[in-house]
């Protein structure tokens, strides 16, 4: 049996939110109330040990209940602000298949930890609002032979997963184990928290997974990896267990990457791995070496050999969005040993201000621990660890990248920037033996939206509704049944989604149209309806929805119209066209107040001498429906075509302007008005301009002035006249 014989400290590494997120876009957080997480066995491989456990490590900056549910156990922790909360779920065979929903009252960072005597690995666990739809699996090869598996986890009902069991260029490869389509897609259905773990029996499978696509129908799920067995040496022998972290969603990927060389490793190997097409990578600012692919397609991956010396920083530049997986040689292993990150490498799009983190002991044994920070900007000012400025740094030439090494010991920290964003790693060095291990856990993740609200609704068909991005107005809910919808609101600084399960129960809507006849009436209900008009009555149904009758009224008899050529009868030329505009006349009767009687819906009639001051012409129509109405109008008779008054006084508040008043639509007009003298004080084209008693803007004086005017009506006829009008003052 192994003894234990040396220490191991990991960083936990809590990043929060940027309190000053209007001024930097690197406002992003891998804290929040909600987690989904699952444990993959510990199988395979030539040295596991079966006293394997999984450990929840819950930490943050406030206190805080946390819930942790699966299907047979529940469990509340109480978190100490700037604390760590742990819970044991038990041992690797123990925890097998289960699914943890772990939510809190304050915003957390998560963690699950499995461990064994001489080894273990933590895994930051995503927060549900920022898991996705589509990822890109990973793994690298065994180092002494191993398993390797996927864990599947839906967060809501209904989910199918699809793993395409396909190489990147199309062909399908599924493990021998697997029984997968032909067409190398394995569809899984899922209910909420439901598990399943896509594995090999293989021994030394060197990354069969790798560059798979894992997609679901539209719903979040999570995706948990089994890269590879990690191996940390002992004075004798490598003891190790299988390696257990949380895949990143496609949409967290990024472009830059800081990775950090470990003290006495004699090489560094990066599996690398792309999310678009043409993708160029370089290490700091290197182009690929002999032998290495220049750029990399969808799924693609290409390994990366290291040899950094202690401390340094490793810059991955790409031109698309990557991921990779870091396995470290130690203890002069010619294999791939030590310990792996995956996807959750920090990319410099994941920055922060604030971080909180807890360094545990693991392994007993001396050690030498050291925090290491890179900063992804040049203007990264006042970090410090616990208040205490981290001074020890240096500069990458070839990108805008600063680096802060310290030493660290156990218990709670705090780092935190004046300003620039940083992200960060934990070393835990065995100086003794000459060999080293890393296990950076921390990463900044965009959780876009920021929240997800959920609603279940009721709802009567044809009613107005309204909840956050989803508005019909009134009639716009016709589809009874219960929908599902989903929808985004984007505020200034955050995005909002919102799930709506919406049922839509019936309702009625009934229109009826009627045509009263003289004396008839409609009954509606115990209603009767006797004029014309639009009722709406209503009544609710058993299910509380209304119903709706509209009833609209239109009587029989039609609503007159009667148009004339002039609404006035010339004395000089006694001649009108009348017309009958009822809408839907048929017969139309027109009796003159001479006693002539004349039929057609257009007519022309002649007025005789002598005229009276007034004269009337009655309308009789009648419609289809065979109702009939009169309609009798009175036309003045004037003699003349437009009419002047005989004086004005320009200061008053009335009577203050000289115009004509005309007594029908005049076609041209013309109007001069001349002085004692014969001049010309004032003259205009316009019917509807007025004279102010001025000239040329000087006041004329009080007296009687002479006019002339000529003016032509739309008919044709001209008339002219003149006359005096008296200016008073």
């Amino acid at each position: 049996m192994l003894r234990a014989t040396r220490r191991r400290l990991t960083m936990l590494l809590v990043l929060l939110p940027f309190t000053a997120a209007a001024q930097s876009p690197f406002a992003m957080t891998n804290m929040a109330r909600d987690f989904w997480v699952m444990f993959l066995p510990n199988t395979g491989g030539y040295y596991q040990l079966p006293i394997d456990s999984c450990t929840l490590i819950a930490t943050g900056p406030e206190a805080a209940d946390i819930s942790i549910v699966s299907a047979d156990d529940s469990v509340t922790l109480h978190l100490d602000g700037g604390g760590m909360a742990e819970h044991l779920c038990g041992t690797n065979a123990a925890v097998r298949g289960k699914a943890y929903h772990v939510t809190s009252t304050a915003d957390i960072a998560l963690y699950a930890r499995n461990a064994i005597e001489s080894s273990h690995d933590v895994a930051m666990i995503i927060p549900t609002l920022c898991l996705g739809t589509r990822y890109i699996a990973q793994s690298a090869a065994a180092a002494q032979g191993d398993t390797e598996m996927l864990g599947l986890v839906a967060t809501e009902d209904s989910t199918v997963v699809t793993v395409h069991l396909v190489n990147p260029n199309g062909i399908p490869i599924p493990p021998d184990d697997i029984d997968a389509p032909a067409d190398g897609r394995l569809h899984i259905a899922l209910q909420r928290g439901e598990v399943y773990i896509v594995g090999t029996r293989q021994h030394r499978t060197f990354g069969a997974f790798s560059g798979m696509a894992v997609t679901s129908n539209g719903r979040p799920f999570a995706l948990f990896q089994g890269n590879s067995a990690g191996h940390v040496p002992t004075a004798d022998q490598y003891v190790g267990n299988h390696m257990f972290e949380q895949a990143v969603p496609e949409s967290q990927w990024g472009h830059v990457h800081l990775t950090g060389g470990i003290g006495e490793q004699r090489k560094c190997y990066y599996l690398m791995t792309s999310a678009e097409d043409g993708n160029r990578i370089s290490f700091n600012a290197q182009t690929p070496q002999s032998g290495e692919t220049p750029t990399l397609d969808r799924g693609h991956s290409q390994t990366y050999v290291m040899e950094p010396n202690p401390y340094t920083a490793i810059s991955t530049h790409t031109t698309g969005r990557t991921g990779y997986t870091m396995m470290l040689s130690s203890y002069g292993a010619s294999g791939y040993c030590g310990a792996a990150s995956t996807v959750m490498v920090p990319s410099v799009e994941h920055g922060v201000q604030q971080a909180w983190f807890t360094v545990q002991e693991f392994v007993s044994g001396g050690q030498t621990d050291r925090l290491v920070v890179f900063c992804d900007t040049a203007l990264v000012h006042g970090l410090r660890l616990d208040g205490v400025p981290i001074n020890d740094s240096s500069w990458l030439d070839y990108l805008p990248v600063q680096t802060y090494r310290t030493p660290v010991g156990l218990g709670a920290h705090r780092l935190e920037a004046d300003s620039g964003t940083f992200v960060a790693f934990v070393y835990g060095l065995r100086n003794a033996w000459n060999d080293s291990y890393a296990n950076p856990v921390g990463m900044a993740l965009d959780p876009y939206p920021r929240d997800t609200l959920y609603r279940s609704d009721t709802t009567c068909q044809y009613a107005a509704y309204r909840w956050g991005p989803f508005h019909w107005a009134d009639g716009g809910l016709t589809d009874t049944g219960t929908h599902s919808m989903e929808g985004q609101v984007f505020d200034p600084d955050t995005v909002h989604l919102y799930r709506l399960t919406l049922t839509v129960l019936p309702a009625y809507r009934n229109e009826e149209s009627h045509e009263l006849m003289p004396g008839d009436s409609v009954a509606v209900g115990d209603t009767i309806l006797r004029t014309p008009g639009t009722y709406t009555f209503r009544t609710t149904a058993v299910n509380g929805c209304d119903s709706t009758v509209t009833v609209r009224i239109s009587s029989c008899l039609p609503e007159v119209c009667l148009s004339l050529s002039r609404p006035f009868i010339d004395y000089d030329h006694p001649v009108v066209t009348f017309n009958d505009c009822t809408e839907g006349s048929r017969e139309s009767r027109w009796t003159m107040s001479d006693g002539t009687t004349l039929s057609g819906r257009r007519v022309r009639y002649q007025f005789h001498h002598p005229l009276p001051d007034s004269l009337t012409v009655t309308l009789h129509t009648c419609n289809a429906s065979g109702c009939c109405a009169d309609s009798t109008v009175s036309l003045p008779v004037i003699a003349r075509t437009v009419w002047f008054p005989n004086t004005f006084t320009p200061d008053a508040e009335i009577n203050n302007r000289f115009g004509c008043t005309p007594s029908v639509e005049l076609a041209s007009y013309e109007l001069t008005v001349y002085n004692r003298r014969g001049q010309v004080v004032y003259s205009t084209t316009d019917a509807k301009a007025t004279w102010d008693g001025t000239c040329d803007g000087t006041p004329m004086p009080q007296g009687t002035y002479v006019y002339l005017w000529f003016a032509t009506d739309v008919t044709g006829h001209r008339d002219a006249g003149r006359g005096t009008v008296t200016l008073l003052r």
